[in-house]
């Protein structure tokens, strides 16, 4: 969801040259700097009102929400770094501006995009905060959460525990393992404006 609300913002702050950019930047480096339970209280209120509470999709809208600024950050770099020339041509051919969009900028952003998903992937994945106190059900609580209710108060199965830790990390060294080369690109590709 980060990725696909991301990607049209980034592109669209890259290519307007507003007066207003200065205020969007100091909210997006506002909104990622603020502290999650800051704002805690008043979403659970909101959501328990609702009746978004135990929701995965709530969780998964809330999470969206937290990533969407680095995200848009991120990406923008990536906008910047294509040439205008390109969606000209695209124009003189006839492409309309979604099309552009789709089949020009987009494939030009794909390391932009696969390095936003594994950061945003591996923060929602070791994220506790939000998870513990939204998913309160034993049936949709997070591969985190269940490590944290594995202690116990006055004994702890250590076995258990670490074989949990092991099923935790390995999902994400796998992936890390088999993309390492396309997060390096994607790091250091966006970051010099051509």
């Amino acid at each position: 969801m980060v990725c696909v609300t991301a990607t049209p913002c980034a592109y669209v702050l890259a290519r307007q040259k507003g007066k207003f950019w200065r205020f969007i930047t100091f909210y997006f480096m506002a909104t990622i700097t603020v502290p999650v339970q800051l704002y805690l209280y008043p979403l659970y209120f909101i959501f328990a009102k609702l009746g978004l509470v135990n929701s995965i999709p709530a969780v998964a809208l809330i999470y969206t929400a937290m990533f969407s600024p680095f995200a848009i950050f991120l990406l923008r770099t990536y906008a910047l770094a294509i040439p205008v020339a390109l969606e000209e041509a695209a124009q003189v051919d006839g492409a309309k501006p979604w099309q552009t969009f789709f089949y020009v900028i987009l494939p030009m952003m794909r390391p932009g995009l696969l390095t936003v998903a594994i950061i945003v992937g591996l923060n929602a994945w070791n994220e506790f905060v939000i998870a513990v106190t939204f998913l309160q059900n034993d049936s949709n609580v997070t591969a985190i959460v269940r490590f944290y209710n594995l202690t116990g108060q006055y004994s702890t199965d250590w076995g258990e525990m670490l074989a949990a830790a092991v099923t935790i990390v390995l999902p994400i060294v796998v992936i890390f393992v088999l993309l390492q080369r396309q997060f390096i690109d994607g790091m250091t590709s966006g970051a010099v404006k051509s």
